[in-house]
């Protein structure tokens, strides 16, 4: 039996350890077969925020974006984490007006945005947080759509109950080949229910995301809309000076990616060789640390040799980062410490 969680991330100052960040990881191909792993990838987490992708899948096949007119920007806001910048407010309000849903409709809570320059203008303007600046709303409008598209009560599309949240269930459970009687739920930040599932099987569920050749034609037509929308709008999909969006712009449409809560980040990588399967890939940092598990991501893509000379220079300051005092100083670093344990050839 592995042991649960290993040493992830580490961070020095003046060459004396002074955090270490444990974590777990799975990697594995559209198959289901484990390629590599950190710690246990049987291990069982709640997949977060990491998990909008795939309950953008399911908004899709109801047909909701269809009938809505989604746009693929909207599409990929569906999908998003988003920093409560501009360009998310515009299209978040844009998708309300075509569902003829109020901001009073999402039971997402009141929040400011993300982004920091952002947040302190509305401060010094006098506004008050709104739910649009919420970084789930364009997931929370995606369900009532997907709710509207199938005549279901939209007002209720947060219950586990709802005919929708029953829906993602499936999904989750088909994508993963996990049994939907399995996967726990909870209550996720924003209100929606969140799942727990082993990695190893959200790691299939991302390969076979970026993947879907296998999958049923309808399904398949969700998840290439799903990808594509986050590939052309990665900036949608997070925001300024945030990882998601930087690993998504570099891997330039071979990519897919979505960090979650608590040190949670699930991928899928399509490799240039095209005799090389598209893999998935799960990991949890386990005290809930964001940085690490950014870090984390980083290396695992390195070392399993799906990131390229250029890729690694555009992710290097999100692989290795410097520990500063107050005074702008470099007094350590913070950068990965593991090896993956191999257990079928990548």
């Amino acid at each position: 039996m592995p042991e649960r969680t290993v040493p992830l991330v580490q961070s020095l100052r003046a060459e004396v350890v002074e955090t270490l960040h444990r974590g777990a990881a799975a990697v594995v191909d559209g198959h289901g077969r484990l390629i590599a792993r950190l710690g246990d990838p049987e291990g069982v987490y709640y997949v977060r925020s990491s998990g909008k992708p795939l309950q953008a899948v399911a908004a899709a096949e109801t047909g909701a974006f269809d009938r809505f007119r989604y746009t693929e920007a909207q599409v990929a806001l569906a999908a998003a984490s988003h920093s409560g910048e501009a360009a998310h407010i515009a299209e978040l309000e844009a998708t309300l007006n075509q569902l003829g849903v109020g901001e009073a409709g999402l039971i997402c809570g009141a929040s400011y945005p993300a982004y920091a320059p952002c947040r302190d203008e509305m401060i010094r303007a006098g506004q008050p947080p709104s739910r649009r600046h919420h970084n789930c709303s364009g997931k929370h409008a995606a369900m009532i759509a997907a709710a509207l598209a199938r005549g279901e009560d939209a007002a209720a599309y947060w219950r586990p109950d709802h005919p929708h949240q029953q829906r993602i269930v499936r999904l989750l459970a088909e994508m993963s080949d996990y049994p939907a009687e399995a996967i726990r739920l909870g209550a996720d930040g924003c209100g929606v229910p969140v799942h727990a599932l082993p990695l190893r099987n959200v790691a299939l569920a991302f390969a076979r995301l970026i993947d879907p050749e296998a999958l049923a034609p309808e399904r398949q037509a969700a998840c290439r809309r799903v990808t594509a929308a986050m590939a052309r709008y990665p900036y949608l999909v997070a925001g300024s000076e945030r990882f998601d969006t930087a690993l998504l712009t570099a891997g330039q449409g071979r990519i897919v990616c979505k960090g979650g809560a608590l040190g949670y980040f699930a991928a899928a990588v399509v490799s240039a060789d095209p005799n090389r399967p598209a893999v998935g890939l799960a990991l949890k940092i386990e005290d809930g640390s964001h940085a690490p598990a950014c870090q984390a991501a980083v290396e695992i893509l390195d070392q399993l040799g799906l990131l390229g000379e250029p890729q690694r220079c555009e992710l290097a300051s999100w692989r290795e980062a410097p520990v500063r005092n107050s005074l702008g100083q470099t007094v350590g670093v913070s950068r990965p410490v593991f090896r993956l344990q191999f257990e079928a050839p990548a």
